[in-house]
């Protein structure tokens, strides 16, 4: 799984770095991010708590219309 993604550096901007630099970072940012919440990086718990992330998200985008 891992290695489906490309992983690009951060681009270092003079003025400390903006948010969009994140956006070449973001599946990245997001794995760590789980891993974090879930307290581990194995794989069968991380993906049934990123599937339940994805869907919680869906219902709170769906909530704001």
């Amino acid at each position: 799984m891992a290695g489906d993604f490309i992983v690009n550096a951060l681009p270092r901007s003079p003025h400390g770095g903006a948010l969009q630099d994140l956006a070449s970072v973001q599946v990245p940012l997001l794995a760590g991010v789980v891993s974090l919440l879930v307290g581990d990086a194995l794989q069968d718990r991380f993906a049934v708590f990123a599937r339940q992330l994805v869907d919680r998200g869906k219902r709170v985008l769906a909530a704001e219309r």
